[in-house]
């Protein structure tokens, strides 16, 4: 939740800086990255947890 939340805002800063631009409106920009966001970070902490239960596994 909290990347869907505050993951877009760099990518709004960079907008308001010039350094990236969009050709939809910033609530269509801040959802969808927010989103990817969440999901990727979501994806990451699954296989992170996937990997140390594999490790712990080998271990014993």
């Amino acid at each position: 939740m909290v990347c869907l939340i505050f993951a877009p805002a760099s990518y709004w800063a960079g907008a308001r800086f010039g350094v990236i631009s969009f050709g939809l409106p910033l609530w269509q920009v801040w959802l969808a990255y927010g989103l990817l966001w969440s999901s990727v970070f979501t994806l990451i902490v699954f296989i992170n947890q996937k990997i140390k239960s594999s490790v712990a596994i080998d271990r014993t």
